[in-house]
């Protein structure tokens, strides 16, 4: 009875190192993999928030564009292409406030601030004297922004 007790304690002996280092093994891996996927999916909500503010910008820059297409062809769009342009343009709108508030959490202090710096000059375009002069001054910040927000999204996300 005395080897067989011995060959268990030679064996708890032999197979303790290795059931240590598989325990301690198995917590790391748990513990980076886990730190990896809440990485992965900050990053992926930093993405979308950005996706969504590039989107509005977007849809902004085509009304301001077709609505200039208009009043240059010296036309006025029908009632339901006017009202079509403006539920865009108040989506996009909203899209880019709720972009800016929301996605504050999510998105650069510098993209923060220069998203902020475009709401307040699309809000001091409405005091253009006409419709066409604030269109295009509407499409210049959202030009500058587009390409400002677009650079500073590719570094935030480490993408090239």
């Amino acid at each position: 009875m005395e080897t067989n007790g011995m060959f268990l304690f030679e064996l708890i002996i032999k197979l303790l190192p290795t059931l240590i280092i598989a325990i301690i093994t198995a917590i790391v891996t748990v513990h980076l993999s886990l730190r990896r996927f809440h990485s992965e999916q900050w990053w992926v909500r930093k993405a979308d928030s950005y996706s969504k503010i590039v989107e509005s910008l977007h849809q902004v820059k085509a009304y301001c564009e077709d609505q200039m297409e208009y009043i240059e062809m010296n036309q006025d769009p029908s009632d339901n292409k006017e009202k079509e342009l403006q539920q865009k343009l108040k989506k996009a709108m909203e899209q880019i406030r709720q972009a800016v508030d929301i996605g504050s959490f999510f998105i650069s202090l510098e993209a923060e601030k220069t998203m902020v710096s475009l709401w307040d000059e699309m809000e001091m375009a409405k005091n253009e004297p006409s419709f066409h002069e604030y269109l295009n001054l509407k499409l210049e910040c959202v030009n500058k922004v587009l390409k400002s927000i677009k650079t500073q999204a590719r570094k935030d996300l480490g993408v090239k």
